[in-house]
């Protein structure tokens, strides 16, 4: 009898001991879920205030031989800017393009082609003469102290970018692009433009706190739009968000 009563009373403990571990259990899941969550309410916050990223500044030469300031054509209309050179074959490819496009939207789109003048390869005299043979009309902007090609790392030819009134990036291609994408990235600056001027009211435009693509690219922590821009190759879209679409 008395070693009935004991095994009962042992029984009793034991599942005592599970009741309340279960109960532990569930209290611990509980709270783990709740920080799990709020961890990623708090880096879906960091997320969508990281800070955009600035085009950098530059100098170049327009047509008639004056310095032009990059800086000069932001603030007023989104811009297209595009580095190419004469002796490129996707650059020539994409060309016809592009002064389509510039016919198109200039009046709403501002239009930037840098020539990679480095004074051996090209010249201003052999990209000028291409320009007059063939009839193009866009804007040419000549980068002689190569300024340019160095904050934008235009390494490979030709390099787009598509900057936004407020003279921060928001995407670019890397090798030549067809007409068609060309104009649905434009579509792209000029809605972002729209819902701009329809949601906040109009303010001063600020370029302080500028940094070049090439010093953001040192950084250990460098977003990834950042990175695709400093390490990524061939004919691909790159998106601040870090998303790349392939051509």
């Amino acid at each position: 009898m008395k070693q009935q009563t004991k095994l009962i009373g042992i029984i009793v403990i034991l599942i005592a001991l599970l009741a309340g571990a279960f109960v532990l259990y569930q209290n611990l899941s509980k709270k783990y879920k709740a920080d799990t969550a709020s961890k990623e309410t708090s880096s879906g916050d960091a997320t969508e205030k990281q800070e955009a990223v600035t085009a950098p500044d530059f100098n170049a030469e327009n047509a008639d031989g004056k310095s032009i300031n990059f800086f000069s054509l932001t603030g007023k209309k989104p811009i297209v800017l595009n580095f190419w050179a004469s002796w490129c074959p996707p650059c020539k490819q994409e060309m016809p393009g592009f002064e389509a496009m510039y016919k198109k939207y200039s009046d709403k789109v501002n239009f930037a082609m840098v020539n990679m003048t480095d004074g051996a390869r090209e010249t201003k005299k052999k990209a000028s003469s291409f320009i007059r043979k063939q009839g193009y009309t866009f804007p040419v902007y000549y980068d002689t102290e190569q300024e340019a090609a160095y904050n934008y790392q235009a390494e490979s030819l030709p390099t787009t970018y598509f900057i936004n009134r407020d003279g921060e990036i928001v995407s670019g291609a890397r090798g030549a692009m067809e007409e068609s994408a060309l104009e649905a990235q434009i579509k792209k600056l000029l809605e972002e433009q729209s819902e701009q001027a329809h949601f906040n009211a109009p303010t001063p435009h600020s370029l302080r706190g500028l940094t070049t693509l090439r010093a953001r690219c040192n950084l250990p922590r460098a977003n990834n739009f950042l990175t695709h821009l400093c390490t990524t190759r061939g004919a691909f879209l790159f998106h601040r968000e870090g998303r790349r679409t392939f051509l």
